[in-house]
This record gives C-alpha cells, structure tokens and sequence, in this order.
C-alpha cells in the first residue's frame, strides 16, 4: 500500500521564503539560498519587466535555491553544500548545468491573476535568468 505523505499549507501564512524553503522540505527537496530578504523585482527582472498588472501586483520576490539531480540521488550538490545568494548562484551557473531555479513571488492578496497572466511572469522570470530554467512558487 502506497503511503501519502501530508503536506501543511498553513505554512503559508508565514514569511514566503521560510514558508517555500519549509514547502520544498516538505518535497523531500532541500533548497540552498542564503537571501532571506526580498528582492526588487524591478531589479531582478530588468528589461523584463514589463508594465503590467501581473507584475504591478508583486509584492516579494525571493530567490530559494536551486534544484538539480543531486538533490534526489543524494549527492553532493553541484554548487556545493553551502548556502549560496542569487548572485552567487548565477555567477556559477554555466550552460552545462541541468538544474531549475526556484523562485518564491507573492502577489497583491487582490489580485487574481489568470494563468495567462502566470505564464507571462514566469517567462519573464525564465528569460532574466537567461541559462537556466526558472519555478515560481
């Protein structure tokens, strides 16, 4: 018998970066940002940024790790077994590596994005980190 295992979403009602770091742990996925701190969105998009509601309605933006094959083998990591800032990560980051970003954005608590909407963000996000795939949570 297969066994499930529960997820708690009342996490969420946390700040978003422990909450997705704890909802990845939860995964059985270990995340390794050190950047606790929201980034601009304006800042971290740049000439992706697009004057739109989608994005008008962010109100934090973290960055919470990456994700690669070594986190389910359980291998070392690739970019090692630190804790490491978005900076760092896109510094190491070449063509070669097989891996996701992962992203936490908070939006407005009224706006309610159509998925559209959602996958226009997300290609923003996939277009500024240029080598690498991005997941929003």
């Amino acid at each position: 018998m297969k066994q499930t295992t529960r997820i708690n979403l009342t996490i969420f009602k946390n700040n978003l970066f422990e909450a997705g770091t704890e909802f990845f742990n939860q995964l059985g996925i270990r995340l390794n940002s050190n950047t606790a701190a929201s980034l601009g969105s304006k800042d971290l998009l740049k000439d992706q940024y697009k004057n739109k509601d989608i994005f008008k309605a962010i109100k934090e933006t973290y960055f919470l790790g990456l994700v690669d094959d070594t986190v389910f083998e359980g291998n070392a990591p690739l970019l090692s077994d630190d804790k490491i800032s978005l900076q760092e990560a896109t510094g190491k980051i070449n063509a070669d590596y097989n891996g996701l970003m992962v992203f936490a954005v908070k939006l407005d608590d009224s706006y309610s994005p159509a998925r559209g909407r959602i996958a226009e963000l997300t290609r923003a996000f996939n277009r500024a980190s240029k080598n690498i795939p991005v997941v929003l949570l």
